[in-house]
């Protein structure tokens, strides 16, 4: 690879993509208006026009032009942001919504993975107390109680919009900021006798559902496992809600998570198929346009098919510009078709820079297209088979560097077979979906053919699924709880892109550089985990059983009345980020920490005699003790309230606790609470 060809003048498209995406981070932060924003872009044409039309007589364009052109790519960001900031709008439900019930006529538009108890639903609000209104709001469906929604089903709710709560336990997924992310504010619980099916919204999406699911159905004639069933259901037709929470995880922990997402890896498996496939006829071959709209009508049906997932269009467009590339005779930058589907799709939906599968399905693609061509330097075998094996691994351990230190920020966890599993479920992977999709229409027309064909792909699909759980019980397969910082992550970026440019140019200034940045980022890493270890904390979580965690350098204890803590998510999510020794104890009555008494009372004290003056006093289990009386004779400078109580004894101290100078703190309401 010529370092030449990746500088910023063969690449213009990188460098105002940055830009814009600074515009749309920036936004984000601040919050600007649409008419702050459209200001901005108005100036930034403004000057573009100007200066272009300066330099323009000279022939040549000067710094001022390449200037005001980032400051309208700028712009450009910001104002895409506020434009598609739905809350901005005055008819948007949560400017006409309150915290009383109202009658809501809603559409579902996607069923969600659900919980043990709810099935899970987006819906689309058309209209409050007969004002219209638009924005999406989470529905929450008893799964005992009410049958399944199909999408596009029209609602009428008597409900409030209830807010979304967030994280309450340190290390949490926020659930509220992902949703937020989505431009889902609010949600709604249906019971048995709050809601009424009214009818069937029958758009575009109402015919594609209806499709998909008889598409999906089509498979009932196979008699698949459950399991099986909901893999080939993830990687044919997009829907992995139903695959079960265990397997998963065993992908996940294996790094090959990426295989049931629709993404890059299946669209490129289906366009070099077909591509192949038309191939074999002279007619394609002499008329390339003809190729094209096949293979573009192809891909764009099956992204709509899938759900127009983010992964997917991204994957969708870029093999889009390919194509058109190959039909014009052209070759495109692979880091321009990048940056321009990156543009595309941020344009129309700029909220999609801040989801986690976003960012690192298109790191990955830039990581390949970057570091792929350092090693097609490694020889290849008189072998097509090993030679296919090869390029699996360059194409694994490509996109591995680039999205490894962003995976360690997000998730603290490094599979250490992702090799091994990717070189093994990559193959497997392939063959489920193109079988999946060429037994289709077998399933409609000839069943009997479909039957055998249905063996060998849960022959596939079970070997799969064997192979991803026997390396995943594998011991030391997973190195977890990596502290790993954004400023780490940073720092780790810098490195990649200083070895990987002396790679590319033999220069021994990025030698130098790549030093001195690794150097800098081992200094940080001991610096932060030095830190980290020096530390002392206590943690009050909000749990239905009172839960405490004291951290003392690099020993973690947990006092719990919960006997099964170890196993809870709570604890899995604190510990993350925490490799250190955890000792696990039943709860106590006193603790000190840092000069600072602490003591827990339960529904077992009956009695407040002999009990000590404290600084801290968490109750747990709705004491049945006279509260003014205990305030009285333990003087807390705090009271915690932690969520083993019933709601109503959290509402009744907080009214007694007002009454005096006591400073009170609810788990419940407020989450957990920290001592440094």
């Amino acid at each position: 690879m010529d370092f030449s060809i990746i500088k910023p003048q063969k690449f213009p498209i990188l460098s105002m993509l940055f830009w814009f995406l600074g515009g749309i981070v920036f936004t984000n932060q601040f919050c600007f208006s649409i008419q702050t924003s459209g200001y901005v872009l108005a100036t930034s044409i403004i000057f573009v026009v100007a200066f272009f039309m300066y330099y323009f007589k000279k022939f040549s364009f000067g710094i001022a032009f390449s200037v005001s052109v980032y400051v309208f790519a700028f712009g450009l960001g910001m104002f895409s942001y506020s434009v598609h900031y739905q809350p901005f709008y005055n008819n948007h439900y949560t400017k006409i919504a309150s915290e009383k019930p109202a009658l809501l006529v809603a559409t579902v538009t996607e069923r969600l993975k659900p919980t043990p108890k709810n099935e899970k639903y987006f819906l689309e609000v058309k209209q409050i107390h007969q004002q219209k209104t638009f924005g999406k709001v989470l529905l929450n469906v008893p799964k005992t109680a009410i049958k399944p929604l199909k999408t596009s089903t029209k609602l009428l709710i008597y409900s409030a919009l209830l807010e979304i709560i967030p994280p309450k336990n340190p290390n949490q997924f926020n659930y509220q900021k992902y949703l937020a992310n989505q431009e889902v504010y609010k949600q709604v619980y249906l019971t048995n006798d709050n809601f009424k099916v009214v009818g069937q919204e029958k758009k575009i999406e109402f015919y594609v559902a209806n499709f998909r699911e008889k598409l999906i159905q089509s498979f009932d004639i196979h008699h698949f496992k459950p399991q099986v069933k909901h893999i080939i259901e993830a990687l044919i037709f997009g829907q992995r809600q139903d695959v079960e929470g265990e397997t998963l995880q065993q992908f996940s922990q294996t790094g090959v998570m990426h295989v049931l997402a629709i993404s890059g890896l299946h669209i490129g498996i289906i366009y070099l198929f077909l591509q192949g496939f038309l191939q074999l006829f002279l007619f394609f071959k002499k008329h390339p346009w003809v190729e094209f709209m096949f293979l573009m009508l192809f891909l764009w049906s099956f992204a709509l098919l899938s759900g127009f997932s983010a992964s997917v269009v991204r994957a969708v467009v870029m093999f889009t510009f390919f194509a058109l590339g190959k039909a014009l005779n052209k070759n495109y930058q692979t880091f321009n078709i990048w940056a321009v589907a990156m543009f595309l799709m941020l344009l129309f939906e700029p909220k999609y820079l801040f989801e986690v599968g976003f960012q690192l399905s298109f790191l990955a693609v830039f990581s390949i297209a970057w570091f792929l061509p350092l090693m097609q330097k490694i020889p290849k075998v008189n072998h097509k088979v090993i030679n296919y094996f090869i390029d699996t691994l360059k194409i694994t351990f490509a996109a591995q560097i680039g999205v490894l230190p962003l995976s360690l920020y997000y998730f603290h966890q490094f599979p250490m077979l992702f090799f091994v599993a990717n070189l093994v479920v990559i193959p497997l992977s392939t063959a489920v979906l193109i079988l999946g999709l060429l037994i289709i229409p077998f399933n409609f027309f000839l069943p009997k053919i479909a039957y055998y064909l249905g063996l060998l792909l849960e022959f596939f699909t079970s070997v799969m699924l064997k192979s991803v759980e026997f390396l995943s019980n594998i011991e030391l397969n997973n190195i977890q709880n990596i502290h790993f910082s954004g400023f780490l992550t940073f720092l780790s970026y810098i490195f990649l892109a200083f070895i990987s440019y002396f790679l590319f140019t033999r220069k021994f200034i990025f030698l130098q550089a790549s030093i001195l940045s690794f150097m800098v980022l081992q200094s940080v890493s001991f610096y932060e985990k030095y830190t980290q270890k020096q530390s002392s904390e206590c943690v009050v979580f909000q749990h239905f059983g009172t839960t405490l965690a004291f951290k003392n350098h690099e020993n973690i204890t947990i006092y719990s009345s919960d006997s099964l803590i170890k196993n809870k998510t709570i604890m899995v999510d604190y510990l993350r980020d925490k490799p250190f020794k955890i000792k696990y104890l039943p709860l106590q009555n006193m603790y000190y920490f840092k000069h600072k008494k602490i003591v827990v009372l339960d529904d077992d004290y009956t009695s407040i005699d002999n009990l000590p003056q404290a600084d801290v006093l968490v109750l747990s289990k709705g004491i049945n003790l006279k509260i003014s009386e205990l305030i009285t004779k333990i003087k807390p400078k705090i009271l915690i309230i932690d969520g083993s109580n019933p709601k109503k004894f959290v509402e009744f101290v907080e009214k007694i606790a007002q009454q005096s100078e006591i400073k009170i703190y609810s788990t419940y309401k407020d989450g957990f609470y920290k001592i440094n």
